[in-house]
């Protein structure tokens, strides 16, 4: 039952795909050529990806010092507070 389901469900899949592609077949036909567009389009411009990287580079290091720093002024603040839990706290929690 399961797999006429699916066998179903795949013709009608296929008959889908194939009425959308009969249907934007004379549509893709009538569209211009313009291979010289297209070539300068594709042109990669090294210097804008070059300044893109070195732009996301800055802001990760930048980040990772931000995390560094507030990590340190976290361990500097904790050292002074004193541990509410018990030598045996974690040992409580495992066996119920």
């Amino acid at each position: 039952m399961l797999e006429l389901f699916a066998k179903i469900i795949l013709i009608g899949s296929i008959l889908g795909m194939g009425t959308i592609a009969v249907q934007k077949i004379p549509v893709l036909r009538n569209l211009p050529i313009e291979k010289e567009e297209l070539k300068e389009k594709r042109k990669i411009s090294w210097s804008l990806i070059s300044k893109t990287i070195e732009r996301r580079i800055k802001i990760s290091l930048s980040f990772l010092k931000n995390q560094f720093l507030n990590l340190k002024k976290f361990k500097r603040d904790s050292k002074g507070k004193e541990n509410k839990f018990s030598d045996d706290y974690w040992n409580k929690i495992r066996n119920g």
